[in-house]
């Protein structure tokens, strides 16, 4: 199932787009847990289909090591 242009033949770019929102996204908040810190991050990024597409991303950080991506979902606004 192909959607919004993304290819499961292809996860590297839906991978390079979640990692774009990472780096250059608005933090929406963040909030410390048991297993680390969880940051929600949104941003814009231009889909396969050249429609663009605001995404949320959840991220987990424990210590040092590399963000853990939780989940991704379409960004409807709010806070």
């Amino acid at each position: 199932m192909i959607s919004r242009g993304y290819d499961p033949e292809a996860p590297e770019l839906l991978e390079n787009d979640l990692k774009g929102v990472a780096r250059v996204g608005r933090v929406r908040s963040t909030e410390a847990t048991d297993w680390g810190t969880k940051y929600l991050v949104v941003g814009s990024i231009q889909a396969p289909d050249g429609k663009p597409l605001e995404l949320a991303t959840v991220w987990m950080v424990q210590g040092r090591d590399v963000p853990v991506l939780v989940t991704a979902y379409p960004w409807r606004g709010g806070p």
